[in-house]
């Protein structure tokens, strides 16, 4: 009997797990053909997911070869600018760097001195056979000839030596601010070129050499340039001569109309006193404001006297035009004017949209030399290093004005 009923457990057990598994299955097939409804909805946005992915990586593949054959193009095409760029040596053309002098601050004849001096040492090398060297010793022989050979080696440092010669000439002859870098980067080519294709016959120029031959072009540029200052100076001090002359005619006429304005109010002065008796209280404070002005008259008068007297005296100012050249720069100039708020309007009339603004103004006994002191303290931070005449500085108005405490004339605020 217990046999009996554990066989009836296990069946209704095995009855339990099939009634279960067809469950499962059922189950099962139900969701995996929910899965399969949905993928047959989806497969063709997978489908062009894929291409898109596919195209996306080919794109990728193809702007990294661009980007490579883009820098392999620049890094070509860059030897062949700096080429082009150093033989474009036409009006215009500048440098990428402002060439700056290692000879350092030197007179006229002092440059002179060492140029001459460069040029013997040039001589030297060239007479000492010094300046090209051949490389083939003495066992060589043109023609089983010894003289033969001498006279080509000969030849070929002459050769040598005359094409980098011709290169300097034309770089003598065009020199200036805006192309000695590329002159002097072009004849370092040069010499170069002329040494590779000496290879053949071992046959090359002498660093010494080239590095004498720039000197004496860098020396030649600085003879040249400081005989322009000189010359611009020289323009310049004309200049300030024809306007000092205008300036001492306006002088003299403000000190004649000075003179007459003075006469006119003490005319006004006297009638007024001998109507001093009967005067009024209004009457009396109209006198007081006409000896006031002609107080003032008086003095203006014997400032333009002064001035017509003393042909040096005149006014510093210092202006700024924030609208046309910003906060950082500003004038420092001179006039002789009695009234030097005239020059500041006449420069505002003449160059730039807006009035100056006056930061400063200092009558000196001797503006010229108090000119020529702030200039020469503010000589770096010149603006315009063509144009000497043009007196604009980068430089905060407040800072020329501190020079001034440092300056050891006298002068008025």
């Amino acid at each position: 009997m217990e046999s009996t009923l554990l066989q009836n457990i296990l069946l209704i057990a095995s009855l339990g797990l099939f009634i279960l598994s067809i469950w499962y299955a059922v189950s099962a097939a139900r969701y995996f053909g929910a899965v399969r409804r949905e993928y047959r909805l989806i497969a063709p946005d997978i489908r062009e997911l894929f291409v898109a992915e596919r195209a996306k990586t080919d794109l990728e593949d193809r702007y990294h070869r661009l980007q490579s054959d883009y820098k392999r193009v620049v890094d070509s095409v860059a030897p062949l600018e700096k080429i082009l760029h150093d033989s474009d040596l036409g009006i215009g053309s500048t440098d990428h760097s402002i060439y700056v002098s290692d000879l350092g601050q030197k007179s006229l004849k002092q440059l002179e001195k060492s140029l001459e001096a460069v040029r013997i040492s040039i001589q030297d090398m060239v007479w000492l056979k010094t300046a090209c060297l051949n490389f083939w010793g003495p066992d060589w022989r043109i023609n089983n000839k010894k003289s033969a050979t001498t006279k080509f080696i000969n030849r070929e440092i002459k050769l040598r030596i005359r094409c980098l010669d011709n290169e300097f000439k034309m770089a003598q002859a065009i020199v200036d601010w805006n192309n000695i870098s590329r002159l002097i980067d072009r004849c370092r080519e040069a010499f170069k070129q002329i040494n590779e294709l000496g290879e053949l016959v071992e046959t090359k120029l002498q660093t010494p050499y080239l590095e004498l031959k720039i000197s004496e072009l860098k020396l030649l540029h600085e003879i040249k340039q400081v005989k322009q200052r000189a010359k611009e100076e020289l323009q310049a001090e004309n200049a300030r001569i024809r306007e000092a002359e205008r300036e001492e005619e306006r002088i003299k006429r403000a000190a004649e109309k000075a003179k007459k304005d003075r006469e006119l109010m003490e005319k006004l002065v006297q009638q007024e006193l001998e109507k001093l008796d009967i005067a009024s209280a209004e009457q009396v404070r109209q006198l007081e404001t006409l000896k006031s002005q002609l107080a003032e008259l008086k003095e203006k008068e014997q400032r333009a006297v002064s001035m017509a007297q003393i042909t040096r005296a005149g006014y510093i100012y210092i202006i700024t035009n924030e609208d046309s050249f910003g906060d950082a720069i500003c004038k420092v100039g001179m006039t002789r004017r009695v009234n030097p708020l005239d020059r500041v309007k006449e420069l505002g009339d003449a160059s730039v949209p807006s009035l100056f603004d006056v930061q400063y103004l200092a009558y000196t006994e001797d503006a010229p030399k108090l000119e020529r002191y702030l200039h020469s303290q503010l000589e770096d931070q010149r603006v315009n290093l063509v144009n000497r005449r043009k007196e604009f500085f980068m430089v905060d108005s407040t800072a020329v004005i501190d020079l001034l405490s440092k300056y050891d004339g006298e002068f008025e605020a």
